[in-house]
């Protein structure tokens, strides 16, 4: 979520119960909301920090169960060629490689969310 969007979802859960999350993406160090609802639950993390490309008045759902991440099996963290010791340090530095993608397999509950007009 935007910044405006978390300042929105947070004002609203001020007279219901909120929940904090402190397992989940809390843990990592984002902030962190939980919604439970309707059967499922939900991550509320609001985007934020240096270099981000968050839009503002925008909120991206993302169904992380349908993401997938393919990796090719000859580069999956493999060493690439051989060890090498620096000779001003006491080391060994070794080339790793990875190759992969991720993919989605259900684009279905992959949304956006913008406001026409953010003013209102």
């Amino acid at each position: 979520m935007s910044q405006e969007h978390y300042g929105a979802y947070d004002a609203a859960t001020v007279a219901i119960q909120r929940i904090n999350d402190q397992t989940g993406l809390g843990k990592l160090g984002f902030q962190s909301l939980k919604y439970y609802g309707a059967g499922r639950s939900l991550e509320i993390v609001q985007d934020g920090g240096i270099g981000s490309n968050m839009p503002s008045n925008t909120t991206y759902g993302l169904d992380t169960d349908n993401l997938t991440m393919r990796y090719h099996p000859e580069r999956n963290f493999d060493k690439i060629g051989r060890s090498m010791m620096p000779i001003n340090q006491d080391a060994v530095v070794q080339y790793i490689g990875f190759m992969g993608e991720l993919t989605m397999t259900n684009p279905l509950f992959q949304w956006k969310l913008t406001d026409s007009n953010p003013a209102a």
